[in-house]
């Protein structure tokens, strides 16, 4: 009799656990589990609908000039060296413009007219009217100026479209549909991934690439096929062609990963050999990205005499005197020339530049580490994406030793590294790659403890009492979390549709208002304003009349407004200013009766408005 009872009891509890994990599933995460499709195609429509709102304003942002010109010179002249800096990302671009056939002053008329009478030593001819051209590529084509940005930008949305299916697809393998469902709706209701979608850039072409080789990745540790490994290190390739930052995060990471895996207690089966098939076809890839144009360039013999200057750049000059770079720059090849580039990059930042000691303890900032998770987490991610992260770190706890989670967090925390030694910049470039990563994590969130149902009632074994209470604890802490991730959604969904005007108001604050743009406006990423001045000498002999000027704002406070070329050491009235993060702290004397004013507007999240009437 006492073991029938005991018998009963036990199946009772069953049923019990059953009852609970089925109210469970009849709850939020239960829907992402079962929409999981429709919830998925219902994120890529809403990802459609609001970049479009930012793709249909006038006015160009930031690199948009350098990229989508770049991208259409190297498709019409088959030559990759304009703008090397930003590499083979922004060719994407230059493909609607072929149909459009805009002109291109490839005669360098532009640098002799303006260029060449100033007398600016240290730039070389070539990269002079490279600059020159950037900012006068819309301006040479009255009736053309809109269409040739709304075709580049939906170049970039097509971009965000495929990494939205490809990172959601490579969640739901991993994790789960409803992992996947929930990562679709935290893609398309974070203002930083929207502002990539939405203008013509190379980060998210770099990103997209970047997925695609982790997912292969993470596929060759599933099945043990060479083949994901083949991919993984092609995409990889591409990616550095497409943007250098890989390079110098993403690749390391990904070829240790056999021996950085074993932090997290995973093997990885053929270590060498997987390093070794990695490295290779990420080499071919990185060929394949340089010879896309079909045309080979020896770049490393061409450029290589002619010593270009850009700040953290370091010149030709610099990087010779480093060992073994002279002989890599002899080679007629674009890839040693490449690798050589970027080792004199950051020979520069720490012989030249401050060095480390500098970013340890801040040039500008007074702390890079809080500042830098401030800007990470307090200015540029929404706080649910936080909150969720959290929740999906909790449920994951016990779990966390898998091969996709070990490859986002090693990837996740090589980008924080290389936030540091960007100095902290609060460019979302720098970052762009933390968000997804972010969110696949937080897609955990909407696991139904499993794990910790079966866990009670094998506690429970032999007692009817224990089972009730870790049956209690488990449904409580499942519902408590169910509540909190639906609570979350909505909470991005609304701050996704309240961000939007002020998506708008920072793009048509600095192109002169909703469709009404400037006849030109000129976007100058070199510190100090060196070109500012040509420009607007270009202005006044052409008879622009509406134009405004954009010194980098991530540096700088800038002066918007006709004939003003930067912002002057007195208050000066009758002009207006917009300056990055509140005036971040700088050296100078030159700023401080500016920081003493209000914003009379926020635009965006970091960028400020002072109007000095």
């Amino acid at each position: 009799m006492a073991s029938a009872m005991a018998a009963r009891a036990k199946s009772q509890s069953k049923g019990d656990l059953a009852t609970t994990a089925t109210r469970v599933q009849t709850g939020f995460a239960g829907f992402l589990e079962t929409h999981a499709d429709a919830v998925r195609v219902g994120a890529v429509l809403l990802l459609i609908l609001f970049s479009l709102s930012f793709t249909l304003t006038k006015s160009l942002w930031a690199d948009e000039h350098s990229d989508i010109t770049a991208g259409y010179s190297k498709l019409l002249t088959g030559d990759f060296r304009f703008a090397f800096i930003h590499a083979q990302g922004n060719v994407i671009y230059g493909i609607p413009l072929l149909l459009m056939r805009p002109q291109f002053p490839l005669d360098n008329t532009c640098w002799t007219e303006l260029y060449a009478k100033e007398g600016m030593p240290g730039w070389t001819h070539t990269y002079s009217a490279m600059e020159c051209e950037y900012q006068f590529l819309f301006v040479m084509n009255p009736g053309k100026e809109r269409q040739m940005l709304i075709a580049a930008r939906l170049m970039a949305l097509l971009m965000g479209v495929i990494l939205l299916l490809v990172a959601a697809g490579w969640v739901a393998r991993a994790y789960g549909k409803a992992q996947a469902a929930l990562f679709s709706l935290l893609f398309v209701t974070s203002p930083v991934v929207l502002m990539r979608t939405s203008t013509a850039n190379v980060d998210i072409v770099m990103v997209l690439l970047l997925v695609l080789s982790m997912s292969q990745y993470w596929a060759y540790t599933q099945d043990k096929q060479f083949r994901h490994m083949r991919w993984s290190g092609f995409w990889c390739g591409l990616a550095i062609a497409a943007k250098i930052s890989p390079l110098l995060i993403f690749f390391p990471v990904m070829l240790l990963y056999p021996l950085l895996a074993r932090m997290f207690r995973l093997r990885v089966r053929n270590p060498w050999k997987v390093a070794l098939v990695f490295l290779l076809f990420c080499w071919l890839g990185l060929n394949m990205g340089y010879l896309f144009q079909g045309t080979f360039v020896p770049v490393g013999t061409s450029l290589a005499k002619d010593p270009i200057i850009w700040d953290k750049v370091a010149t030709v000059a610099r990087m010779e005197s480093l060992p073994g770079a002279s002989f890599l720059l002899s080679i007629p090849s674009p890839v040693p020339y490449y690798f050589a580039k970027t080792l004199g990059f950051v020979a520069n930042d720490i012989l030249y530049g401050g060095g480390l000691p500098t970013y340890a303890f801040g040039r500008v900032w007074p702390g890079p580490v809080p500042w830098y998770l401030s800007v990470l987490f307090l200015l540029k991610s929404p706080l649910p994406l936080l909150v969720l992260l959290a929740a999906g770190l909790w449920v994951a706890r016990r779990r966390l030793r898998d091969h996709a989670s070990a490859l986002i967090i090693l990837v996740f925390f090589a980008g924080f590294l290389l936030q540091l030694k960007n100095n902290l910049q609060i460019s979302v470039r720098y970052v762009l790659l933390a968000f997804p990563l972010a969110m696949m994590l937080a897609s955990r969130s909407v696991e139904v403890c499993g794990d910790a149902m079966k866990e009670g009632e094998r506690k429970g074994a032999g007692s009817s009492r224990p089972i009730r209470s870790a049956k209690a604890s488990a449904s409580g802490s499942v519902r408590r979390l169910d509540f909190l991730v639906l609570f979350c959604v909505i909470w991005s969904l609304a701050s996704a549709f309240f961000i939007m005007p002020h998506f708008e108001a920072y793009y048509n604050e600095l192109a002169g208002g909703p469709w009404n743009g400037l006849d030109l406006f000129a976007y100058s990423p070199f510190y100090g304003g060196a070109n500012v001045y040509n420009v607007q000498r270009y202005v006044e002999q052409n008879n622009i009349t509406r134009y405004g000027f954009h010194e980098d704002a991530g540096l700088y406070p800038t002066a918007i407004g006709p004939g003003d070329t930067g912002v002057p050491c007195v208050r000066t009235p009758g002009t207006y200013f917009v300056g990055a993060n509140a005036l971040r702290p700088m050296d100078t004397q030159c700023y401080r009766w500016l920081r003493s004013e209000s914003p009379t507007a926020v635009l965006w999240w970091t960028i400020y408005r002072y109007d000095i009437s």
